[in-house]
Parts: C-alpha cells; structure tokens; sequence
C-alpha cells in the first residue's frame, strides 16, 4: 500500500493563509505596489492631473492624467501596506543621514492643476496622506493655460483650421497643423504631434507659438483656466507642502544663465510670499536636469530638487537630484515590469519586507 505524508494541521493552516493572503494581495493590487518599492528606500511617487476616464481616453495628454477611482485605490493600498510621508519629511532623513522606515512612500504632483484642490486633496485628507505640489508659479490664479493644454484645446474648436490662417505662427508649423485637423482623430495625433515637436525648439519661440494661437480667439472661444488659484493653494497648506516648478515652466537647457535665474528666485520667492511657508524645493519642468540647474538650484536657495529619472532612492542619494516613478507604473494593469512576485509575500507576512 502506498504511503501519504500527511501534513500537520498548523502546516495546512499556514498554507492555507498563505494562499489566502496571495489571493487577497494579487487582487487588491498589493503586489503592484510593492513591486515598485523596497524596504529601504524612498519611494516618490509623481502625478500631475486627477480626472475622470473618459477625459483621459480623448486627451492628447493621456500620460499626465489619472482617474480618481486609480488614484483612490493607489492611496488605499499605501495607507495599509506603505509608510506615507511628506516629502519634506523624508528630505530631513537624507539630510540626518537616517534611514528610511520600511515601504516609505512620498507623493507628489507637478504643475499646480486645479483638480489637485477639488479632487485629489479631499482624497488625501480621507487617507491622511501627505503631498507636495509643484507650482508653476505664473499660470496659478491666472487666465492662461499650460502651453501643451491649449495646443490640445485649441485643436477641439470645430473652426479650429480657419482660425489657423489668422495666427501668429510660422508658416511650416501653420500648415503641418492645417493639413492634420480633418476629423477629431486627427486633431488628437495632431495635438500630441505638435506637442512634441514644440518640446524642441527654444522656450521663447514655443511660448510666441502659443501665444500666437491663444491671440486669434475671440474672447468667448478661450477655455476656462485649468489651474489652482492661490486661495486654493493656502486652503491645502499643512497637509500639502508646496515647492517650485520655475514661473513659466521652462527647460534649463533652452534658455540663459540669467533667464534661469530669474525663475528660480521668483517662483520660489513668490511661494514663500503667498503661502507663509519656506519654498526649500524643486521639480525640474520635464525632469531635464544638468549640472548647472543643480548649481544654480542651490544658488538661489533651494535644498533638494526632484527629476523623473525612474528608480527608488537610498538615504545617501544626492538631495539635489532625487528619483519619482510615475503614477502611472503603480496603476495601469498589463506591465510585465511588475508581474506577481510570490516571495514578497511571505517577507510581507513576516514583517521583512
């Protein structure tokens, strides 16, 4: 007669939870999330827009936006298996040379978009997450929009083709666009075509484009403002710190030495005056980074600097240059960059992970 090993009682259990745990874990999104971050490190994760789906779906500018059910359930998870922290917070680690706590999580968002205030804010507030906002400091209470926001807007007006005509823009840019506005599929590849294309060329030239496009409608076809104002932004102080994005959102690589300056110093000066509170920190517009922006970051008082280069960060990393993960990595589903890791969860259960 054969023989079975018959397992103890405490061993099926294990299992058992084991299997429960992995089930749990894989459905609630948990795997994701610590597939994304290590014991000890500081994990930064970096946002721009919270808006519903189907904006999202027929948005030129998809990849800077999350809906808030995603959102919600990223906070969740990090409220159960992270240890959330202000950025600030976390730089003071760095800072005192002390290591970070298992699983500890930093969000940010850039730019400074109103549904930061009416969406992702009250979200925060119900996890008692904490959060830094980067503002480009000349779009917040005012009338005009990100320049890559207009370009998508301008290319949704039905006369969007004839309006061309009368825009101060160059000709070739004038008739790339013309002869891509057909349909409204059309106009979404030619949003995001012309979008990257104006990534290329010189600040200055890219803001006259812009503008050019912005000077032809007539008052009652330009779109409503999309960023925070600045009562909304005191509303959010203590639970939201705040740091700089540079006024206009310029790439340090397109412009001069005393150009970059002068976003530096007013951006940063221009928070501190209107929220009360010291602006110590940067995101660098578009993660373009170099030497002398880190030079000149410093230079004009500030302590630490955030890019987007894609990886966590240990307790000795250089302030001045700190790492963020998209948003989007701990979110969207199919990425085979984080696939179930079983491992994980029996360190999880035992408290090692």
């Amino acid at each position: 007669m054969k023989s079975h090993t018959i397992m103890p009682p405490s061993a099926c259990a294990k299992s058992y939870i084991k299997h429960v745990l992995s089930a749990v874990l894989h459905y609630s999104g948990a795997l994701l999330l610590l597939s994304g971050i290590t014991k000890n490190r500081l994990t930064i994760i970096n946002c721009h827009r919270v808006v519903p789906e189907e904006t999202i779906m027929f948005s030129a500018n998809y990849p800077m936006m999350v809906s808030p059910a995603r959102l919600e359930s990223l906070l969740k998870l990090i409220a159960t298996y992270a240890n959330p922290i202000s950025l600030p917070k976390a730089i003071s680690h760095i800072y005192d040379r002390r290591a970070f706590k298992p699983r500890t999580v930093a969000l940010t968002f850039d730019d400074g978009y109103a549904d930061n205030y009416t969406v992702a804010f009250p979200l925060l507030q119900k996890h008692s997450i904490p959060a830094t906002i980067f503002l480009a400091t000349g779009y917040i209470g005012g009338e005009r929009n990100l320049w890559w926001d207009e370009v998508e807007y301008f290319f949704r007006l039905p006369n969007a083709s004839q309006l061309l005509e009368y825009a101060a823009i160059p000709k070739s840019i004038r008739t790339i666009m013309r002869d891509q506005v057909q349909t409204q599929w059309d106009r979404e590849k030619a949003a995001r075509f012309i979008r990257r294309e104006l990534y290329r060329i010189p600040h200055n030239e890219r803001i006259a484009l812009v503008d050019g496009l912005w000077n032809c409608l007539t008052q009652d076809e330009k779109p409503s403002p999309l960023m925070l104002d600045w009562s909304q932004v005191k509303a959010m102080n203590g639970l939201i710190s705040f740091g700089s994005h540079t006024v206009t959102h310029v790439f340090a690589d397109q412009v001069d030495a005393t150009k970059l300056g002068w976003e530096l110093r007013e951006s940063k000066t221009t928070i501190e005056e209107r929220t009360g509170v010291s602006c110590d920190g940067i995101a660098y517009p578009a993660g373009k980074t170099s030497k002398r922006f880190y030079e000149s970051a410093e230079k004009y008082g500030y302590k630490w600097g955030v890019t987007t280069a894609f990886r966590n960060n240990s307790h000795s990393v250089n302030p001045m240059g700190l790492a963020r993960k998209d948003i989007r990595y701990f979110v969207i589903s199919g990425d085979t960059r984080v696939a179930s890791k079983p491992e994980m969860l029996g360190r999880l259960a035992q408290g090692s992970l």
